[in-house]
């Protein structure tokens, strides 16, 4: 999974004002949607997020009081007329507003074929006084998922034009996502790289890319549309039992498998995997603490597996029998998947105690 992967960086519109003066009346943010040919978007909704500032409240307790005034954000949100023209009023008085930085998002209107508009999002300081906000365009490239031989599929994104400023990365970021989550990632895809065909595992229902450019004084983060794939490949593991280990390493089952249950993108809790409490954490309870053992049902010929939202993970080991566990050697070619030699086994043991995320799934895969 991508382990992450949009920042917005500040992009400074006016001079600052004094906070109490930032507090009151109406201010009003302008601006123009365009195409990357320059032609105006028609029908593009456009919000504005304007964030109370957090250097003059108390805001540790928001999380679970987000109804307080000084946790609100406050949003504004118009769809554009035939020019691609948007006039957003912000009542500063009622939330609480300074001239600190605030979001602005912009959602291209509706388009055939695509699953998810493409977004174009920024951060700015709003002062005192109404705004005029530079053009700013959507992003709407070819980005595809084809065959390309035996096992593989070839990934394709149009590159940026000039219209979208310089580069701030080393390339676009290319997600799977299942409904709007992002499931893989592929980083610094400049046009076309080819990845294994398993990557589009079952579940998995469209792609998009994303990355992050300089426009004049903006910094805005681009999100392409989103476009359907296939996803035929289902791993071995989909929908099988697992378990994890208490004290004495006795094996602790998990009710209703999470980490097989194919919602690619949803966290685990880890208390989930603690199987009320009865886990061990440390290696001083068992000799396999935060292991999840998979258990495929019956010996199958695997060759790739995946754990989705870690960044660290020792290799995984694979039994027949569930008793003697031998490490699987594996190649990582950068598209998300650990590949290595055919196997026949029954039990795939995962140590998630490097985890840097929260993992969202294990996935096991035939040759």
């Amino acid at each position: 999974m991508r382990v992450a992967v949009a920042v917005c960086v500040l992009g400074v519109l006016g001079a600052a004002v004094p906070a109490d003066a930032a507090r009151t009346g109406t201010v009003y943010v302008t601006g123009r949607v365009l195409d990357g040919t320059g032609r105006g978007v028609p029908g593009a909704t456009v919000s504005f997020e304007l964030h109370p500032d957090p250097a003059l409240y108390n805001q540790q307790y928001c999380p679970v009081r987000p109804w307080e005034i000084q946790c609100r954000v406050h949003k504004v949100a118009r769809r554009t007329d035939a020019g691609g023209r948007y006039r957003l009023p912000v009542n500063l008085a009622s939330f609480l507003a300074t001239e600190r930085r605030h979001r602005l998002v912009i959602t291209d209107a509706p388009r055939p074929g695509v699953l998810l508009p493409a977004q174009t999002e920024t951060t700015m300081y709003l002062g005192g006084r109404s705004q005029q906000v530079a053009d700013l365009p959507v992003w709407r490239p070819k980005v595809s998922l084809e065959p390309a031989g035996a096992g593989k599929r070839m990934l394709h994104v149009d590159p940026f034009s000039a219209a979208y400023g310089h580069a701030y990365t080393s390339g676009p970021v290319t997600e799977l996502l299942q409904g709007s989550t992002p499931v893989w990632s592929f980083p610094k895809v400049v046009e076309d790289r080819e990845v294994d065909a398993r990557v589009v595992e079952t579940g998995t229902t469209a792609i998009r890319a994303t990355d992050s450019r300089v426009l004049g004084r903006h910094f805005p983060v681009f999100r392409s549309p989103a476009y359907a794939v296939r996803s035929p490949v289902r791993p071995v593991s989909r929908g099988v039992a697992c378990a994890t280990y208490g004290r004495g390493d006795a094996l602790l089952p998990l009710a209703g498998c999470k980490f097989t249950d194919g919602r690619l993108g949803t966290p685990i809790a880890l208390s989930y995997q603690r199987a009320g409490n009865k886990a061990c954490d440390v290696a001083s309870q068992c000799a396999n603490p935060r292991r999840v053992l998979v258990d495929l049902g019956s010996p199958q010929v695997v060759s790739a597996y995946a754990v989705r939202g870690c960044a660290t993970v020792p290799p995984a080991e694979l039994s027949a029998e569930g008793v003697a566990f031998v490490p699987y050697q594996t190649h990582d070619f950068g598209d998300g998947l650990r590949v290595g030699a055919p196997l026949p086994v029954r039990y795939v043991r995962v140590d998630l105690s490097k985890c840097a995320f929260k993992v969202t799934e294990v996935s096991v895969f035939a040759p």
